[in-house]
């Protein structure tokens, strides 16, 4: 059989500005061509991952918004879309505005999905709508009421603020929606200090993603080796007994690797793979 290699973006293939090296990108088309399989898993949404990775050939379905979503990477189809239930998500939005916080909400109306918001509030929103903006992503959108957003299925809500009033929230979405709900509260890499706290559904996890992948496609769990740095990445890597942490993963995750490779800035999962079959 085949091996599957699942790359996380941000801080693992990726360099830290957010970007795929020209190496990356020539070298990762030479293996798809080469019928290596490889996909990715990432807490980005299709739209804007595909932006970043413009150009590379992938074949298979893409991991999005930490397994929400399993997507054709070139159409943006969503082939599987777990959303929150809609019994919940006005609890979750009053929840999130009864701590004076406001919310982006991402949706999908059934043909496209949308990211929903009403105005920003601080540096960090600030940043976030300016980088949707450069990227031209679609999907922004700047409603007048909000809440009516909540009338499509909700894929996600993301509130940024700094740490103190999110982790107040945090725990009152996990006294109140716990068991429903997945929660990602970290640090926003490219805007320093400003956090961001986002809500999935409770399916919405790598670990997830990836067995509702290899479900629908002909890969076996012994089959993929994944790669990966950060927090979310630990469902897949408690998950998949083949994990690879890059050196600069957080020690939780190289806790629970198979392998350490090198340094995401030097190319190190691209290299891994090239090396494993023989394309060094």
């Amino acid at each position: 059989m085949a091996q599957l290699y699942i790359s996380d973006l941000d801080g693992t293939l990726l360099q830290n500005d957010a970007t795929l090296s020209p190496f990356a990108r020539q070298q990762l088309t030479r293996l798809i061509e080469a019928d290596v399989q490889i996909t990715f898993a990432t807490a980005r949404s299709v739209v804007s991952a595909s932006q970043i990775l413009q150009g590379v050939p992938f074949r298979l379905p893409a991991i999005c918004v930490n397994g929400t979503y399993i997507s054709d990477f070139h159409t943006h189809k969503h082939l599987i879309l777990n959303t929150i239930p809609d019994t919940i998500t006005s609890g979750i939005f009053e929840c999130i505005r009864s701590h004076n916080l406001l919310p982006f909400i991402t949706t999908f109306n059934g043909i496209k999905e949308c990211l929903n918001y009403s105005h920003t509030e601080n540096e960090g929103m600030d940043w976030y709508v300016q980088d949707r903006i450069r990227a031209q992503d679609h999907r922004l959108q700047q409603v007048n009421n909000l809440e009516n957003a909540l009338s499509e299925r909700v894929i996600a809500f993301t509130t940024i603020h700094k740490l103190p009033q999110l982790q107040v929230l945090e725990r009152n979405l996990n006294n109140q929606f716990g068991s429903q709900i997945e929660i990602y509260f970290f640090e926003n890499a490219y805007s320093p200090e400003w956090y961001w706290l986002c809500i999935h559904d409770k399916n919405g996890t790598k670990a997830r993603g990836i067995q509702a992948f290899l479900q629908h496609f002909d890969f076996a769990l012994e089959d993929v080796t994944v790669f990966g740095d950060n927090l979310n990445d630990l469902p897949m890597f408690e998950l998949v007994p083949r994990a690879i942490a890059v050196e600069n993963a957080i020690p939780e995750l190289k806790s629970l690797s198979a392998q350490i490779i090198g340094p995401n800035t030097a190319d190190s999962v691209v290299r891994f793979i090239l090396r494993e079959n023989g394309l060094d």
